[in-house]
C-alpha cells in the first residue's frame, strides 16, 4: 500500500519566509545528496542502512544477485552502496519516497497472510513477505536516515544545526496537529473553568510563574501585585502560549499541594540548598530535589506532624485561619 515520506533538506527552516513562487522554484533546483558512508569507525565497508533480515531479503531482489553466490552478491552489494547517491532538491517539496509495504500496519520482511483466488475460483489464504511496494525507494529511504546528519522526523530537526536532511511523514504531521489543536482546546477549556475561581487563578499562577511570559522593557511580573483582570490576562496567555504545561497542571490532583510548596517557599518556610528544598525549621531537613518530591514526602502519612506545623506557621506567616492545602 502506498505511504510517500519525503526526504528534505534542513535548509527549508531558515527559508520558510521565502515564499514567493520563483524563490521556491530557484530553491528545488539547487541540490544536495546523500553519498556512500561508512557502517561504522572500524568497519570500512558501506553502510546500507537496512537491518541484517531486510539486507537478506531485499537485496537480493534490488541488485539480482542471489545471496547463495556469496562472490558476486558481496560485489553487487558494495558497489551499489559504494556508488548510490541520492539527490535531495531544495525548496518546501523536497524527495518524494515511497516506503509502502503489502500491509503498512505490520513489519517490513515479516511474514503475513493474504488472501489469493485460485484459477478455479476457490478463495485461499496464503503467507508471504510483507515486500515493500518500491524496493529500491525503500532502501535509498533506509539508507538516508541512517545517514549520520539525517532526522527521523520533523520535530527531531527543528533546532539542531547539525541536521542536514529530515524525513517529513504527513500522516505524522497531520496526527501531531491535530494533537497540538487538542492540547489547546483542553487548555482552553481549562482557562475559562478557572477564571471564574481567583483562589485556582492565583494557583495556577503561582505554580505556573517560571512559564509567564516577560514583556519586552518590563520587570517580570509580580503575581501578589497584579489586579484581578491583570490576573485573568495572565492566565489567558499562559492557556493561550504554553497550553501544554497550563493542561498539565489545570489538571493535577496535587495543584493544591503544588501552590502549598511554593507559598511556603515565598514566606521562607522552606527553602533550597543547591538542587534540595529543605525544611528550615528542622535543621534544614531534606525534602526532595522536586517539588514532585516534596508533594510525595510531605503528604506521606509518616510526616503528617511536620505537615500540619508547616500549615500552622504558614497560616501564622499569613495571617490565616486556614491554609489551602
Amino acid at each position: 500500500m502506498e505511504k510517500i515520506v519525503y526526504l528534505k533538506r534542513a535548509t527549508p527552516f531558515v527559508h520558510e519566509a521565502m515564499n514567493s513562487e520563483a524563490m521556491q522554484e530557484q530553491l528545488a533546483l539547487s541540490q544536495r545528496s546523500i553519498g556512500s558512508y561508512l557502517t561504522s569507525k572500524t568497519n570500512k565497508r558501506p553502510a546500507t542502512g537496512l537491518t541484517p533480515a531486510e539486507e537478506s531479503i531485499l537485496l537480493p531482489i534490488l541488485l539480482e544477485v542471489s545471496e547463495s553466490n556469496a562472490t558476486e552478491y558481496n560485489k553487487a552489494k558494495f558497489d551499489y552502496f559504494n556508488d548510490i547517491v541520492t539527490k535531495i532538491p531544495g525548496g518546501k517539496v523536497g524527495l518524494p519516497l515511497n516506503i509502502g509495504l503489502r500491509d503498512n500496519t505490520k513489519p517490513v520482511c515479516s511474514k503475513i497472510k493474504v488472501k489469493q483466488v485460485t484459477s478455479e475460483g476457490i478463495e485461499t489464504e496464503i503467507e508471504v513477505i510483507n515486500l515493500p511496494d518500491n524496493i529500491e525507494q525503500y532502501v535509498r529511504y533506509r539508507h538516508a536516515i541512517n545517514f549520520p546528519d539525517t532526522a527521523k522526523s520533523t520535530e527531531e530537526a527543528i533546532g539542531n544545526s547539525l541536521i542536514q536532511y529530515y524525513i517529513e511523514d504527513p500522516a505524522r504531521v497531520i496526527q501531531n496537529n491535530f494533537k497540538e489543536l487538542e492540547i489547546k482546546d483542553n487548555a482552553w477549556t481549562e482557562y475559562v473553568k478557572a477564571k471564574s475561581d481567583p483562589d485556582r487563578v492565583n494557583m495556577l499562577l503561582t505554580v505556573l510563574k517560571t512559564y509567564i511570559r516577560k514583556q519586552p522593557g518590563k520587570p517580570p511580573l509580580n503575581i501578589n501585585n497584579l489586579g484581578v483582570e491583570e490576573k485573568i490576562i495572565a492566565l489567558r496567555d499562559l492557556a493561550t502560549n504554553r497550553p501544554e504545561k497550563f493542561y498539565q497542571f489545570a489538571i493535577d490532583k496535587d495543584l493544591k499541594k503544588r501552590y502549598f510548596i511554593e507559598e511556603c517557599l515565598a514566606v521562607n518556610i522552606l527553602t533550597r540548598i543547591g538542587n534540595t528544598f529543605v525544611d528550615i525549621e528542622d535543621n534544614n531537613s531534606a525534602l526532595g530535589d522536586t517539588i514532585n518530591d516534596v508533594v510525595m514526602n510531605l503528604w506521606n502519612p509518616k510526616e503528617t506532624s511536620r505537615l500540619n506545623r508547616l500549615k500552622a506557621k504558614y497560616d501564622e506567616k499569613k495571617g490565616k485561619s486556614k491554609v489551602l492545602a
